[in-house]
């Protein structure tokens, strides 16, 4: 079966898309990530402190400043507190959702690569590797797991974000990145609703 052939235009769409999956696959690892260390830590602190205090006469209380009465209730919500946890790492399984998503920007991190590779002096590809970037392009896409509807907005504006900012962090390598931040987000939102104004002036 012969391949259709593949245009320079939509290899560079795929290049784009390719380098905002992959941001959005890490930003969903780290985030996934971050639960699953927090919730563990959170599990391991309150269960030494019960733990602390299986064996302890009242008069540890004391030590610590609190009312045995107090303290017993201080014990009684550290256990409520690790069975929320761990009912929440065993609904979420955030360890495991990290590692998908480690796995899936692995996986578009070398096919970023490729494209990167054979990419040429003037930011096009040769007219030989379309073919095979896009088929390398489009199996990935179709070999880990999509970005879910909920969160795409929301990545893909922290990606576009990422971007923004780093392009003006080149270009003024010594202003503060919260003012740059500040400044892109004033004059986002001046043209977006300049072009508001304009689109409904447009269509009355």
């Amino acid at each position: 079966m012969r391949m259709s052939k593949v245009s320079k235009k939509e290899v560079e769409r795929q290049y784009r898309v390719l380098k905002q999956t992959l941001e959005m696959h890490a930003i969903l690892r780290d985030r996934y990530a971050f639960y699953s260390s927090f919730s563990e830590k959170t599990l391991l602190v309150f269960s030494i402190l019960i733990i602390s205090t299986v064996f302890a006469k009242n008069e540890i209380y004391s030590i610590v400043g609190l009312d045995p009465d107090n303290g017993q209730i201080f014990i009684g919500f550290a256990s409520v507190v690790i069975l929320t946890f761990t009912i929440l790492m065993m609904v979420f399984d955030w360890k495991k959702k990290s590692y998908i998503y480690d796995n899936a920007a692995n996986r578009w991190a070398e096919v970023l690569k490729l494209f990167r590779d054979c990419r040429l002096e003037d930011d096009t590809w040769p007219e030989s590797e379309l073919s095979n970037l896009s088929k390398a392009y489009w199996d990935v896409d179709r070999n880990t797991p999509s970005i879910p509807a909920s969160e795409f907005n929301g990545l893909k504006s922290k990606y576009l974000k990422k971007v923004a900012i780093s392009k003006c962090m080149s270009k003024y390598p010594y202003c503060p990145k919260l003012i740059l931040e500040i400044l892109l987000c004033f004059s986002d939102s001046f043209k977006a609703i300049k072009d508001s104004i304009n689109s409904e002036g447009g269509e009355s």
